[in-house]
């Protein structure tokens, strides 16, 4: 390879990452993608919303999340076991939580949090509410 094709071959990578970037920045969405090891575990956030796969039956991850939100001082506005939801006001924010049954005692959680007349993703309490409960598996 010349020097040349490869100071071109430079070039094009920079012009794709600032292409990506000016897209991502762009947008006007509020999109972040995370991706975090925690106790063996791996979790997105896109928009404030979690979401894991975690070894864990349903009826036992509603029954934590509802001790971590009254552990917080927050108020269950309303909660479910049978459907796996739990809808939450913690820390003046609206957290949505989902389980859904994969598999025998593997169940899919998603974590949405809300602030500011519900409009506004909030990921950070999303992903502390979701460390908080990970802690505990």
């Amino acid at each position: 390879m010349k020097t040349g094709d490869f100071m071109k071959s430079k070039f094009k990578y920079a012009y794709v990452c600032l292409f990506v970037f000016v897209l991502v920045y762009c947008s006007g969405c509020a999109v972040a993608l995370f991706g975090a090891a925690t106790a063996g575990t791996t979790y997105s956030s896109i928009a404030g919303v979690i979401t894991d796969t975690v070894k864990a039956s349903s009826d036992e991850l509603v029954e934590k999340f509802v001790i971590i939100v009254e552990e917080e001082g927050g108020d269950v506005l309303s909660a479910s076991i049978s459907d796996g939801k739990v809808r939450a006001r913690v820390n003046n924010k609206i957290i949505y939580f989902d389980v859904v049954s994969v598999d025998e005692g593997i169940s899919k959680i998603t974590i949405k949090s809300r602030k500011e007349f519900e409009l506004i993703p909030d990921s950070k309490e999303a992903v502390r509410l979701y460390k908080k409960l990970s802690e505990r598996l």
